[in-house]
């Protein structure tokens, strides 16, 4: 397979104009095989055309095979042009399901000024100079990570990182330090979030940023394959990506699809281009977690984040402090490839409780932080990360098990007419809802009823609101938080919360 030189995406260079050439072709196809075909006659009927019409006989010692989970298999193929293309189709149309050219990818990461990311993600506003991180810590999952490998032998690491494999053909060392930059956001012993979990590392860029749509496809191959022989709760992080195009995305995103149908949680980069991310692969995959990035300082998207309907969180993404390869010191690198690990390592937490994937997700979307990403978001979801509610501790390992984000709670909720209006009103003895709408926002929202009441509560964003529903019962979707050490009336437990957009 022929090397393609890709380098670290720096923002300066990713303008409007640009985001949207054409992508970049490596020669290759990849023939994506229906889930019924047999492989052997599917084959011989390739080959057969390959020798026929692209005068290339021996095409089994250059087609290189992909498997990911049991529903994606694919081929890697030279690419003798669009005509050989849909003669392929026309060959083997029962047996293929979609053939596309390959196109280059890159990293995400470009070299900065320092100030760390953690220390933003464990509280629901500003900085605070320290990080509380999870008891569990991930303890028991893995975090694989596909990208230019990763320094087992770095102190953030060591003892808990492998090298899966080289799809280089460089060596073992990460020569180009994206990836142990990234493995150490994720799951570094002081960097990192997953300060337990294992990293798993698939080394499919060089020391320039070379690498190829085939080799990240292969990468995902062996991620399902040892998930499926070591069978730990997983998360995949790839802070990587090129352009999509009309026809190309099908691959990627069904081999993600594979993966995800593993219970893999996938987590990928926005990018870095200031576009839509539905325009770049894979972070249009629904199934995926796209991260864009943001200034942990001020809460404000970062400039070169992509953004947009595919990007479900954001994370830190400027001035991150993480390991250095092939060193004991750490390095500073600011993309949305430092925004996704950081979710990877909030992911790997949740799911090292026992969470499945979708719990994992459900749970890492609904206790984001809502409404306080700055800036032009251009359609994206106003969700920023927040592991606090992940069973934070005080740092030294005394968290107190998974615990809603903290509400606010006011000293005497205010009266209807008081300066808000009485909206709704659970059934007797459930409490009332009271409070003052945010100024300027009209939006309401409708909650569940209470279990028992048969009753719908109303509120408009940032109302509050006061209740007692039966005990061990959580509040409304709409209202967040358990009152610590709140008033015990027999069976009853107080409530209060305030209400948050979702």
């Amino acid at each position: 397979m022929s090397r393609l030189a890709l380098t670290l995406a720096l923002v300066a260079l990713f303008l409007s104009t640009a985001a949207h050439a054409a992508p970049a072709r490596s020669g290759q196809i990849l023939v994506e095989f229906s889930s019924t075909a047999d492989w052997e006659s599917t084959v011989s009927t390739l080959s057969q055309l390959y020798a026929q019409e692209a005068n290339l006989p021996d095409l089994r010692s250059r087609l290189q095979r992909m498997d990911v989970g049991s529903t994606f298999r694919a081929v890697a193929l030279p690419d003798p042009g669009p005509q050989m293309r849909a003669k392929i189709m026309q060959a083997a149309k029962s047996n293929v399901r979609n053939v596309e050219p390959e196109i280059k990818w890159k990293l995400y990461a470009t070299q900065n000024g320092a100030v760390p990311g953690l220390d933003r993600i464990d509280a629901r506003q500003g900085l605070d100079g320290r990080f509380t991180f999870p008891d569990s810590a991930g303890e028991g999952a893995d975090v694989y990570v596909i990208d230019s490998g990763c320094d087992v032998n770095h102190p953030e690491l060591q003892g808990r990182a492998t090298l899966v494999r080289d799809l280089t053909g460089e060596g073992q060392q990460d020569l180009n330090g994206h990836g142990t930059h990234v493995s150490a956001t994720a799951a570094g012993a002081r960097f990192g979030i997953a300060r337990k979990a294992n990293v798993l590392c698939i080394k499919v860029f060089d020391r320039t940023g070379s690498s190829s749509q085939i080799a990240v496809l292969q990468a995902m191959q062996l991620v399902s394959q040892t998930v499926q022989q070591r069978r730990r709760p997983s998360v995949l992080n790839m802070s990587l990506g090129g352009p999509k195009a009309p026809g190309d995305e099908t691959t990627t995103q069904r081999a993600i699809q594979a993966l995800t149908g593993q219970g893999i949680a996938v987590v990928v980069a926005a990018g870095n281009e200031a576009q839509d991310a539905c325009n770049v692969s894979p972070a249009f995959v629904p199934e995926a977690i796209t991260v864009g990035a943001t200034d942990p300082r001020t809460d404000t998207i970062a400039s070169f984040s992509n953004f947009g309907s595919c990007t479900d969180i954001f994370g830190p993404g400027v001035n991150i402090e993480s390991a250095r390869a092939n060193s004991q010191a750490s390095a500073v690198l600011s993309g949305t490839s430092m925004a996704s690990p950081h979710v990877a390592g909030v992911m790997a937490v949740l799911m090292g409780q026992g969470m499945s994937r979708e719990q994992a997700t459900q749970q890492l979307l609904s206790s984001a932080t809502p409404g306080i990403v700055r800036g032009d978001l251009r359609g994206s979801p106003n969700r920023f990360l927040f592991i606090g509610g992940a069973d934070a501790g005080n740092g030294n390992g005394n968290g107190n098990g998974l615990a809603p984000p903290a509400p606010v709670q006011p000293e005497e909720p205010p009266a209807a007419g008081d300066g808000g209006e009485v909206i709704g009103a659970p059934g007797e003895g459930e409490g009332e809802l009271v409070g003052e709408p945010i100024e300027g926002t009209g939006d309401e929202l409708v909650s569940e009823p209470i279990e028992g009441t048969g009753e719908e509560l109303e509120a408009e964003f940032g109302d509050e609101f006061s209740g007692i529903p039966d005990e061990g019962e959580e509040l409304p979707p709409q209202f967040i938080g358990l009152v610590a050490g709140g008033e015990q009336e027999g069976e009853e437990k107080g409530q209060v919360g305030t209400a948050v957009e979702v």
